[in-house]
């Protein structure tokens, strides 16, 4: 266990130098020197960076010296999780919503490295070839969903990410921010967030995009003539009007304990705690937008549909 604890958190540093060398490399651009307010927030998220590196650094040495690591908490363990209380029923589910963050990371990823749109990086070939390699590792799969539709998923998606991609603006894929909250549990202690991608507008105001997958119930419509209708409306009052038990772990803030909550409130309380980390790091936050794959299985896990 503290083996496998030790390289996650060796992992979690590596992914943090590497988001360090990426925000170097974007202000090193001629054209982003050119507007202070980009390079000031930039600037900002690089301090950040550089802090949540070093309490890694210290936490890696903590254990090698034989005391306890550091204490930190997740932005979902913070605000408590709502989502797969029956997670052996849910196992293929789940990995395939991590399947969608995963090949959405690294086509974003690729695309700012070579200033190329989306669309540009995302062929059949390439998703083929990013799936067959996560299934080896964490196999999936959800009967009735064929990789052809994952992939129409995959490319709706990135049609309404690259909605704010513009020549003046700074796309940021996957980054990692952190700041100190007080929790129940640990007093103050570090929380850290990875957010699916943030935009810096030329005034140098930061906006969140955060993308979900979501199984919901009220999605498929069946007709008398066999066709399937979709009613998205039907979703909206689902997701706003279930309530849900939060559970909770030794971080979660006392405020959350035992509650309920619908999953707009889930997600807009992280939205929340995404802004209140970039504020407490002296940035300016405009807009937070979630991006959300909705789909349906039916009672016997049989996939029906997505919106």
């Amino acid at each position: 266990d503290e083996n496998l604890r030790r390289s996650n958190t060796q992992y979690k540093l590596d992914r943090i130098n590497s988001q360090i060398e990426t925000l170097k490399a974007v202000v090193e651009n001629p054209r982003v020197k050119q507007n202070a307010k980009q390079v000031e927030t930039l600037t900002k998220l690089m301090e950040n960076a550089e802090k949540n590196a070093k309490f890694f650094r210290d936490s890696l040495e903590a254990e090698a010296q034989g005391r306890k690591p550091l204490e930190s908490v997740s932005v979902s363990g913070f605000i408590g999780s709502s989502e797969f209380t029956t997670v052996q029923d849910y196992t293929d589910f789940k990995e395939f919503g991590t399947f969608m963050h995963a090949i959405l990371e690294e086509v974003q990823e690729e695309a700012t490295k070579e200033n190329k749109r989306l669309r540009e990086i995302l062929s059949e070939e390439k998703f083929k070839t990013i799936l067959e390699s996560y299934r080896k590792k964490n196999p999936f799969q959800i009967q009735n969903l064929k990789d052809e539709e994952m992939f129409e998923m995959a490319l709706q998606v990135i049609d309404v990410l690259g909605s704010n991609v513009s020549a003046s603006n700074i796309i940021l894929p996957e980054l990692t921010v952190g700041a100190s909250v007080s929790t129940s549990e640990t007093g103050r202690t570090m929380m850290l967030g990875r957010l699916d991608m943030v935009v810096i507008d030329i005034t140098g105001q930061l906006h969140i995009v955060d993308f979900k997958t979501k199984k919901v119930k009220q999605l498929v419509v069946p007709q008398k003539d066999g066709v399937t209708d979709f009613n998205i409306n039907r979703v909206y009052k689902e997701l706003a009007n279930n309530k849900i038990k939060i559970n909770s772990t030794n971080g979660t803030a006392v405020e959350f304990q035992g509650q309920k909550r619908s999953t707009y409130d889930t997600w807009n309380a992280q939205l929340l705690a995404y802004e209140y980390m970039l504020r407490q790091n002296g940035i300016n936050v405009g807009k937070k937008e979630i991006i959300a794959l909705i789909y349906q299985a039916d009672i016997n896990k049989i996939y029906q549909g997505f919106a």
